[in-house]
This record gives structure tokens, sequence and C-alpha cells, in this order.
């Protein structure tokens, strides 16, 4: 315990002397960060679940210290720009020290440019972290790696009508839960249309295979995973220069390659964001969408409803509140047993000593219940961090 004690607090003392030196404007950005938080149900178990027939251990809870550090970089030449943005952190557990492990994202990609009317993007993303304990057989710790390449052309038609296409390759693999490793490939051909006044709107087609790399035992199908096609209307408005409304209208049919009969769910979203004063913003999102393919191997699908607010208290002190309430169903019918119902509270308060060292502490509380009761659970989490930029 005292290593990872003694190693958070030398990195902490490296945040505060670097602040002289960050401009927001800056190329390139570099962020340390020191973190403590505390989890009072971290494996997310429900009343009735004794820990120790599922952890060998008695204790629900733990603190976390976490260090981090992020590089994010911008680099214009000519009409193109360069960007990467990469983060690197090591969640230290005093309890559950066995849960310890270094983890990644990062993304580099190139927005480009060609004449007056082709322009596009290429991105590569990488993702390594530990899968959340909310899906995981309880005491299950299994790390996955997320690798995504996009690819996209838009092609100016006139000066306010344009035609894009692309495509999407990701894979996923994971240490312990093998059978949700997947390739997926997504295409998508769409047009949009913009306004003299601000206004989008669009159509886009899209097209997807996404195959588990393992089938699952007794499965006697060669592929398992599906194939699936849609459409979505797009849309965004700005009402007035404090009020904007956007989202999608979409369908999707899917098949399993393991066969049976087609499915069709309704997917889409609808944004709002209202300035009310120069201190006070608000974000509501109402969204319908699928699950993650990587961590459940039933497919779902997730209504949420979100309210997001900010307030600048002074020039110094920043609240955020953030509600949510998510349901969960299975993507065909006929299936029972996967939903549930979870909801989610969070409030953040920021304190910018300067420019380049900002304070944060945070509460949480999120609860869930399914209809499964051993997948119920109840959480509250607390901390606090310390955030330089230079």
């Amino acid at each position: 315990m005292l290593k990872p004690c003694r190693d958070a607090v030398l990195l902490g003392m490296l945040v505060l002397p670097v602040w002289a030196a960050y401009d927001p404007t800056d190329p390139l950005v570099l962020e340390a960060q020191l973190g403590v938080r505390h989890d009072d149900n971290l494996f997310r178990l429900s009343d009735g679940v004794d820990p120790v027939g599922r952890l060998g251990d008695d204790q629900r809870s733990d603190t976390v210290i976490e260090p981090r550090m992020s590089l994010h970089g911008r680099l214009p030449v000519s009409r193109q720009t360069l960007y990467v943005d990469a983060e690197v952190w090591a969640p230290m557990y005093l309890h559950y020290d066995d849960l310890n492990y270094t983890g990644w994202s990062g993304e580099a990609g190139w927005n480009w440019q060609l004449g007056n009317d082709w322009s596009g993007m290429l991105r590569y993303s990488d993702l390594e972290t530990l899968s959340s304990f909310e899906d995981v057989a309880r005491g299950v710790v299994d790390m996955y790696r997320n690798r995504t390449g996009e690819a996209r052309a838009d092609w100016r038609l006139v000066s306010n009508w344009v035609v894009s296409g692309g495509v999407t390759v990701t894979g996923e693999r994971h240490d312990l839960r093998t059978d949700l490793d997947y390739d997926e490939t997504r295409w998508t051909l769409g047009t949009t249309v913009r306004t003299g006044k601000g206004s989008e709107f669009g159509v886009q087609a899209n097209y997807a295979e996404l195959e588990y790399r393992r089938g699952l035992l007794g499965q006697m199908a060669t592929r398992r995973g599906y194939r699936q096609h849609g459409a979505d209307l797009i849309w965004r408005w700005p009402v007035t220069g404090l009020t904007e409304l956007g989202g999608s209208f979409g369908w999707v049919n899917w098949q399993r390659f393991e066969g049976g009969n087609a499915s069709n769910n309704f997917v889409g979203a609808v944004n709002a964001s209202w300035q009310l004063s120069e201190r006070l913003d608000f974000d509501l999102a109402l969204s319908r969408s699928f699950d993650d393919p990587g961590q459940n191997l039933v497919r779902r699908v997730i209504d949420r409803y979100q309210l997001n607010a900010t307030f600048d208290a002074t020039s110094k002190v920043t609240v955020l509140l953030a509600g949510r309430y998510d349901k969960r169903s299975a993507a065909r019918s006929g299936l029972g047993g996967f939903d549930d119902e979870t909801l989610f509270f969070r409030s953040v308060v920021d304190y910018q000593f300067h420019r380049a060292v900002t304070a944060r502490a945070y509460v949480q509380w999120q609860s869930r219940e399914a209809e499964l009761s051993t997948q119920d659970y109840d959480s509250t989490m607390y901390g606090a961090s310390l955030i330089g930029r230079f």
C-alpha cells in the first residue's frame, strides 16, 4: 500500500510547478492528473449476495488512487490538420490490489482537404481497459482491447449540398471473456443539405456485419454474429443564438448468422442545448441505441434519458450536474430475463486555481433494478482529483 501512495504523491508534486508554461492555444498540451475515489460497492453486488461466496472476501468497497497522463496535439499543415490524443492511467486499489492495471486510449487522425470540393477524415483509435463490473460475472477481472480504423470522404456538389461515404473497421479482444471477441465492418453513404441559417438535414444509409470469433458451447452454427442494414434521418436546427435542437431518427433490420427471423428496431436521438444565461447551460438528450456488442452476449436496446446542467458560480468555480435514466431490453422479441433499469446521478465541482491547474471533487450514485434480482445493485462513489496542464 505504501508504494502506490508514494508514487501518487510524487506525481502530484510534479503537476504543480509546470502551470506557468501552459497556454490553451498551444499546439501540444500535456495533462497530468492525480485522483482518489472511494466506491462502496466496487463489484456491483446486490444486497442479497454474500461477497465471501463470490469474492472470497467480505469487503464490498475499495479506495482507488489513480494517476493519469494525457497528450493532445494539433498540427495544421496548409489546409490539412493532423491530430493525436493519447491517455494512460494506472489505478491502484488499496484493498483489491490484484485489480491494479495500466490502461490507455489513443487516437490519431488526419482531417484532409483536396481542392474546394473534396474533404474527409482518416483516423485510428486504440483502447485498453478493464471491463465494467456491471455486466461481468462477479469477481471476474477481464481486460479488453478495442481497435478502430475509419475513413470518410465528403464531396461538395454545390455550396450547401454534400455527399458522404465512409467505412469503419473495429476489432475487440478480451483476456478472459473471449466469447465476446468480435470483428465488425460498417459502411455508410449519405447526403446532407445546409441552409443559409445554419440548419442541416440529411439522410444516411448503412450496412454492417459483426462476427464473433468463437462459437458458444454447444452451438452448431459455423458463424456467430449478425448482419444489418438501415437508414437514418439526421437534423440540426439552431433555433436561436442560445438554443439548438438536433438528432436523428432511424430504422435497423438485422439478422443473426445462426438463423432465425430478421428483427427490426427503431433507433435515434433528440438533443437540445439551451444557454439560459452567461453562467447557466442545460443539455437534454433522449436516445435509443444498441448495447455494446463487446460486453454482452445478448443484443439489447438502450432507451436513455439524460439531463446535464453547467453552472459557472464564479470565475473560478464551476458546478456540473448530470442525471440519467437507462432502460435496457432485449432487441429481439420473445427473450425474457434481460431487462433492467438504471438511475444515475453525478455532481461535480471544479475550482480553477489557475488556467493550468484545476481541483475537482465529485459524488456519484447509481442504482439498477433488473428482472433477475441478482443483477440489482446500488453504488455510491465519491472522489477528488488535481489536474495540471502544460
